[in-house]
Order: C-alpha cells, then sequence, then structure tokens
C-alpha cells in the first residue's frame, strides 16, 4: 500500500532584495554576517510518498510464561528498611497462587521453641499445606523479610511452648 502525505514545511531564507537596498555593494558581506537576523519566514506545502505495510494477521501468544510473568510483575514491590539504608525486595503472592503458603519459625531460640515448629510443620504436612521452617539464629525481623522475599502470605511465630502468632 502506498500513501501520501501532505505536510507543511517551514522554510527560513534571507531577503537578499531588502539587504541589498540597504547595504548596496557590502550585501555579500552583509548576507554572510546577518544571514540569522534579516530572514524570511514562509510555510510550503510539501507532498511526501511512503510505502506502509499494515499486516492483515494478527498472531497473539498466551503461555503459560506470559501468565507467571504477568503474577511477578502484580506481586514484587520494594520498600525501605526500617533503617532506610537499603531496599527490600517483596513478593506479595495471593494466597491461592503462592508456591510456599507458610514458614514457621519459633520468636526465640531454644530447642522447646524448635520443637514445637517442628510438631507444627508436621501437622501442616497432613493436609499438604506446603511451607517452610525456619530455625536459623537470625533475628525475627531478618527473617520476616527473607520470608517476604519468597512471597510467602502466612506466618506461624512460635511464641512459647503454649503458644503461637499467625
Amino acid at each position: 500500500m502506498i500513501a501520501c502525505n501532505v505536510f507543511q514545511k517551514l522554510v527560513i531564507a534571507p531577503v537578499k532584495k531588502e539587504l541589498g537596498l540597504a547595504f548596496k555593494g557590502s550585501q555579500k558581506n552583509v548576507v554572510e554576517a546577518l544571514e540569522k537576523n534579516m530572514l524570511l519566514i514562509s510555510k510550503e506545502k510539501k507532498k511526501e510518498h511512503q510505502r506502509v505495510f499494515i499486516p492483515l494477521v494478527i498472531e497473539p501468544s498466551f503461555g503459560i510464561g506470559r501468565i507467571i510473568y504477568c503474577l511477578y510483575e502484580h506481586s514484587f514491590y520494594t520498600r525501605p528498611s526500617k533503617a532506610g539504608d537499603e531496599q527490600l525486595n517483596v513478593f506479595r503472592f495471593p494466597p491461592l497462587v503462592a508456591p510456599i503458603k507458610c514458614t514457621v519459625f519459633p520468636l526465640v531460640q531454644n530447642q522447646q521453641h524448635d520443637e514445637v515448629a517442628k510438631v507444627i510443620s508436621k501437622l501442616l504436612k497432613v493436609p499438604g499445606i506446603s511451607h517452610k521452617i525456619d530455625i536459623t539464629v537470625t533475628s525475627i525481623g531478618k527473617r520476616y523479610a527473607r520470608t517476604d522475599e519468597l512471597g510467602v502470605p502466612f506466618a506461624i511465630t512460635v511464641d512459647s511452648t503454649s503458644s503461637v502468632t499467625i
């Protein structure tokens, strides 16, 4: 398909007749020196021919990769750390599609709290709830931040041997 576009072009040129009347014999030197100040501004119409290709078939692609990419894009954001010195990555997956549904970690590090966390982990395995148990020696805030990076929607914190926080 060939398209014809008409557009206006702005043309700027020195008015040599006016320069000749004003400066007589030194017109050539004046044209060179003052070409930017004594100008004629006019508009010209010009036709331009272009060859344009318009596809007749549009083939959209909706694979699983695009769906996962959209899920990642809508679930990811960054937030400042409490100290404000760095940005923390956070995935906020809806619980239905989160790959890991919850994490289990004891509030303080001792053997009794670790045992309660392991019992809760066994109870979560029975109905098939995907989870992660974190009994590392890092602070509770860093463990929460680590689960935010994974996109875990729920956390179970073992407060004592007889109470937990969800």
